[in-house]
């Protein structure tokens, strides 16, 4: 089923999770664009397989501060913007993408303001070995 979600420019949520939603290659690219106002992006739990790259189109959302992103098979590295103190990102939970990889800019300083967990909020690292992390 197809979904005219691309035409709701009004959105601030976006919560699916445990959907099965599926996702075509740049839909956080589309997103994005589509949804200036989104102040939460929530996938909890569906099969995305998308690269987490895309993600960094969210970067300069003035009003983006959650995005749930944990269970979707995100693949990748997580773009270090969303980590810059340039954007409004509070919570950012990706663990459980056992493909994922995080890569903080050197620019990025200890209070950037994200509520981490350490880094295992971001990913599970019991699931890598050593020289991966």
């Amino acid at each position: 089923m197809l979904l005219p979600i691309f035409s709701w420019s009004n959105l601030e949520m976006f919560w699916v999770d445990a959907c099965n939603l599926s996702a075509s290659p740049g839909f956080f690219q589309k997103a994005a664009k589509a949804w200036p106002k989104l102040r939460t992006l929530d996938l909890y739990d569906n099969p995305i397989g998308l690269p987490a790259e895309g993600l960094a189109a969210f970067a300069g959302h003035e009003q983006l501060h959650q995005v749930l992103v944990q269970k979707c098979e995100l693949h990748g590295v997580l773009p270090g913007k969303l980590f810059l103190r340039s954007t409004s990102l509070v919570l950012l939970q990706a663990n459980q993408n056992k493909h994922l990889r995080v890569q903080v800019p050197p620019s990025c300083p200890d209070e950037s303001g994200l509520l981490l967990d350490s880094w295992q909020v971001l990913l599970d690292t019991q699931d890598m070995k050593e020289s991966e992390l």
